[in-house]
């Protein structure tokens, strides 16, 4: 009796093994269904896909019906043929986006996205998904218009739009993609002033680094990150308006507010913009003014050349550069010589303070000090260029 239990035993072990071996050869076969592995498979779609020994060209309608089967292994190993056969399964796939299936629309999106450059002339088809009823899709389609480089209107007015999905991954997608876009995203400003006003910090700084190094018309929105809870984010807009110079004009309002920054970097570079934009910026006075009380030096001394820059405020301005030439650190001293000089026979006042540093201990702020002086003891001339 034992020894037939045994024996009925080791029958068991072995037919559980072969159903095991059965079951394996299945899941692991199927998934290469494009190599060379032979797989069982009766319905069509699985068979089209596992007649592939290869992925080219010439393959394309058999991978394309095989993205359509009801086997998400099938249908993923199809999409990676296609990806892998590049632009020529590009008609294909953008064809299955409009497919009523949500799985095959979504594999054909990321799809595109795993393609990259080569999935340009798909733009058109991934900017109308861009409205598909399903997030997946939407998701997908924002990041392949980011990978496939694309730069047309079409493609940037419909990423904006993207920008006020409910779906946070989609809006992160399609900022990421319009950043990529450079110049030609302009058509999705808008949109993206918007977005700086309620979008998570990550996004915000991203759009904000993109609109730093933006080559068209971005102080307002610039101007509007001068105001967000992020000091990173400020002192990226800062920096960028201080680049921009005169062309900075639009942002005057917001860098008047900035002036009462509770960074002092970013005050002084609101400063430094205001003196650069001139005669433009004259609403900015009365908050200069009050950056004249600043209690850092580098923030009073850019707002006394910016008011002499805008209003020729001379009386205001010249007290303030005077006390900053006994500053410790050189550099300031250096910066407040250059201003004086920058003013010259308006700045008569600070000739005392001039002298002194003739004798400093650094030979450039004695120099410096000189020439100064040569200006702003001259009986007349034009006023320099304020220094940067």
């Amino acid at each position: 009796m034992k020894k037939r239990l045994l024996v009925w035993s080791g029958v068991g072990v072995l037919i559980g093994l072969l159903f095991i071996s059965i079951a394996l050869n299945w899941r692991v076969g199927r998934p290469r269904l494009l190599s060379n592995v032979s797989v069982n498979d009766s319905t069509p779609f699985g068979q089209a896909a596992h007649s592939l020994p290869e992925r080219a060209p010439e393959d394309i309608p058999a991978l394309h019906t095989a993205l359509h089967d009801q086997d998400p292994h099938v249908r993923g190993e199809a999409a990676a043929g296609l990806v892998e056969v590049g632009a020529p399964a590009v008609p294909a796939l953008s064809s299955s986006l409009a497919n009523p299936d949500v799985r095959i629309r979504r594999a054909a999106a990321h799809a595109l996205w795993q393609m990259g450059l080569e999935g340009k002339a798909a733009a058109s088809a991934l900017s109308t998904s861009l409205k598909d009823a399903d997030a997946e899709v939407r998701r997908w389609s924002a990041a392949a218009l980011g990978a496939i480089g694309v730069r047309t209107e079409e493609a940037a007015r419909a990423l904006g739009e993207a920008l006020r999905d409910k779906n946070p991954d989609v809006r992160r997608n399609a900022a990421e993609a319009l950043v990529k876009m450079g110049p030609a995203a302009e058509a999705a400003l808008p949109a993206l002033s918007e977005t700086l006003e309620w979008e998570d910090l990550p996004v915000r700084r991203r759009i904000v680094h993109f609109l730093s190094r933006y080559d068209g018309p971005a102080a307002s929105l610039l101007g509007k990150a001068l105001a967000d809870e992020d000091s990173g984010i400020r002192m990226t807009a800062a920096e960028a308006l201080a680049r921009l110079g005169p062309d900075a004009k639009e942002a005057v309002s917001a860098l008047r507010k900035a002036l009462a920054d509770p960074n002092a970097y970013i005050r002084e570079r609101a400063a430094h913009t205001l003196k650069r934009i001139g005669p433009g910026a004259r609403s900015a006075v009365p908050d200069l003014l009050g950056a004249l009380r600043d209690s850092h030096v580098e923030v009073r001394v850019q707002a006394g050349l910016a008011l002499w820059k805008i209003d020729r405020r001379s009386k205001e301005v010249v007290p303030v550069l005077a006390a900053a030439l006994a500053d410790p650190d050189a550099d300031v001293r250096r910066f407040a010589v250059k201003a004086l000089g920058t003013i010259g026979p308006p700045a008569a006042a600070g000739a005392p303070a001039l002298l002194a540093l003739l004798a400093d201990k650094e030979s450039d702020v004695q120099r410096s000090a000189e020439a100064a002086l040569t200006k702003v003891q001259a009986a007349s001339g034009r006023p320099d260029e304020a220094p940067d």
